[in-house]
């Protein structure tokens, strides 16, 4: 049975899903659905427990959040991003809860507050939350200078995950804080491209949209 996947191009974490499942070559049908709109509708929300994207449903089985889905998928269908021996889907694991309270907060603190106008961002979390995004990059810059990948040497599913997330500190995205401070982060962005299969084609909807997000950046003052 085909996996149904409910995504948005915009959303980093649905992204980063859409993009492993291409990689790994997963058979899926794929399902626009906007956060904050489509979530929101009576039918999505009866679906499942979390009205939020990413979600799949695979037969009767219904699951959301990227992590979890990264997380079944590997196992189910036994990715190459997602390693059988236990100490690389460890330290996949240690990421993946280290994640949301930090590297998440490169989209928390400079893209949400432009692009998610339905949420309200205090300008103190705003504060708070940049010098999370601060840290983190300065902790991923010294893990990948002792290792190409987060993991190891190889790639993983917390790359892609991570990829989706700092990728939009680039100038050629939205440019969100300058990642010259960070050398090795850089490096490893563009390992990420070449390294990862079908970087283009995860990123095909999500770079049509992106010049209208860009103008938005443009047109708002700085926070």
């Amino acid at each position: 049975m085909t996996i149904t996947l409910y995504a948005f191009p915009v959303s980093q974490p649905a992204r980063a899903v859409l993009w492993a499942m291409l990689a790994e070559g997963t058979k899926f049908e794929y399902v626009t659905v906007m956060p904050g709109k489509g979530t929101r509708t009576k039918e999505y929300m009866a679906q499942g427990r979390f009205p939020t994207v990413p979600r799949i449903v695979d037969g009767d089985f219904v699951l959301n959040e990227s992590h979890a889905i990264l997380t079944y998928l590997g196992e189910k269908e036994e990715w190459a991003l997602y390693p059988k021996d236990p100490q690389v889907r460890a330290k996949i694991q240690e990421y993946f809860n280290w994640h949301h309270g930090n590297t998440r907060k490169v989209t928390t603190a400079y893209f949400a507050p432009i692009v998610r106008k339905d949420i309200p961002f205090p300008k103190e979390v705003i504060a708070f939350e940049t010098l999370i995004a601060t840290n983190s990059l300065k902790t991923l810059n010294k893990i990948l200078a002792a290792t190409p990948f987060i993991t190891g040497h190889n790639p993983t599913v917390a790359d892609i995950s991570a990829f989706c997330e700092i990728s939009q500190c680039l100038p050629e995205i939205f440019n969100l804080t300058p990642l010259e401070p960070y050398p090795h982060v850089k490096a490893w962005l563009a390992r990420c491209k070449t390294d990862i299969p079908k970087y283009e084609e995860a990123h095909e909807s999500f770079f049509k949209i992106m010049p209208r997000i860009q103008a938005a950046f443009k047109s708002s003052p700085k926070m």
